[in-house]
């Protein structure tokens, strides 16, 4: 019930904050699909990205308008979207694809580019700003220095620079916090990072990283304003290692894990049916760095196992913070192919090596 609540709560927050992709994505969720609420979310989403379709064609950028009409039909289907799809694929072949010069000699036209990006992340339209970020190619230091400010800013406005969930198809969802640690504590008191529906104090505990001369990235657990316990032993600070079952309070207890020699990320898994936005397991990613890579495919050492993927697919956030998924043999993002690695933005759709996945943003409800 209390998650319902919160899945709900966080439908109509995106909703008010023209986070309409994000709203669409919370309020298709099957825990809270058939509520009023949502579908009343919905409704509101479904027309807000309508009216951005046509302004984007009015504007004449017919490949925004062709990619939200398509990212309708594939969330939502039953027809919606579809005069936007047919009059935005006529106004892209009518272009004979892209309009203007090109970006790869042109520099007005790399400059027109980065303007329009930033149109697109004023308006609120992340995906269309990530879409015209990734097309820049290697340009002037000046330019370079403006494409890094708004790919910071794309990533604060994607709401994925603090956390988010992970979706993944075959495998479920995953917290994926970035930072240096994260405090857990009472949903109830929500003064903690991660609120949890248990019996726990406002700032129960924390988990912090830091970094060893020695002995490297290292995870410490930290009583705060409450009891905690590792493999039985109450603690108040305690380096962890891989395979700690720890506790806060009396029933909330997670194992901490290190898949991978190859990241810095670590697991917790949490025990005895607790979760936290509806994932079972949260994700410390290391930030910024591809030694912070999240590992999902079928080797045991993944920090997200899908047995039937045919290789391995890296998600990892690069040094401007843009969050990035790498797959050898590619992949493609909300239908369009990529080759190697790739921005990837809240809502985009993800497929490559037999895995698919989303990352949904995520903040605790305020």
């Amino acid at each position: 019930m209390f998650e319902r609540f919160i899945r709900l709560a966080r439908a109509e927050k995106a909703l008010r904050e023209r986070r309409l992709e994000d709203a669409l994505q919370q309020a298709l969720d099957p825990v809270v699909a058939s509520a009023r609420r949502a579908a009343a979310v919905r409704e509101a989403a479904v027309a807000g990205l309508l009216a951005r379709g046509h302004e984007r064609l009015a504007e004449g950028d017919g490949r925004a308008a062709l990619a939200i009409a398509r990212q309708l039909q594939a969330w939502v289907g039953g027809g919606v979207g579809l005069p936007l799809l047919a009059a935005a694929d006529a106004a892209v072949a009518a272009a004979g694809g892209d309009a203007g010069g090109d970006p790869a000699v042109d520099p007005a036209a790399r400059r027109a580019l980065l303007d329009r990006a930033g149109l697109l992340l004023a308006a609120g339209d992340c995906v269309g700003a990530g879409r015209k970020l990734a097309e820049l190619p290697a340009t002037s230091r000046l330019l370079r220095t403006r494409i890094h400010d708004m790919k910071q800013e794309l990533a604060r406005a994607q709401g994925l620079d603090g956390a988010f969930v992970l979706r993944v198809d075959d495998a479920g969802e995953f917290l994926a916090l970035r930072g240096e640690g994260a405090s857990f504590g009472g949903l109830r008191q929500a003064r903690a990072d991660v609120p949890v529906l248990a019996n726990l104090a406002g700032r129960h505990a924390s988990v912090r990283r830091s970094m060893s001369f020695h002995g490297g990235l290292q995870d410490i657990v930290v009583a705060e304003e409450g009891e905690v316990r590792v493999g039985g032993e109450r603690v108040e600070r305690r380096l962890l290692a891989h395979g700690d079952r720890v506790h806060f309070g009396p029933a909330f207890a997670f194992v901490y894990e290190r898949p991978s020699p190859r990241s810095l990320t670590a697991r917790l898994q949490l025990q005895g049916g607790f979760a936290v936005a509806g994932c079972a397991a949260i994700l410390l990613m290391k930030d910024r760095g591809r030694d912070g890579r999240i590992l999902i495919g079928p080797g045991a050492d993944a920090h997200v196992r899908v047995a039937a993927a045919t290789g391995e697919v890296e998600l990892f956030a690069g040094a401007d913070g843009q969050v990035r998924v790498a797959a050898p043999a590619g992949g493609r993002i909300d239908g369009a192919p990529f080759d190697g690695e790739h921005p990837v933005a809240g809502g985009q759709w993800v497929e490559a090596a037999g895995v698919a996945f989303r990352l949904v943003p995520w903040r605790p409800i305020a």
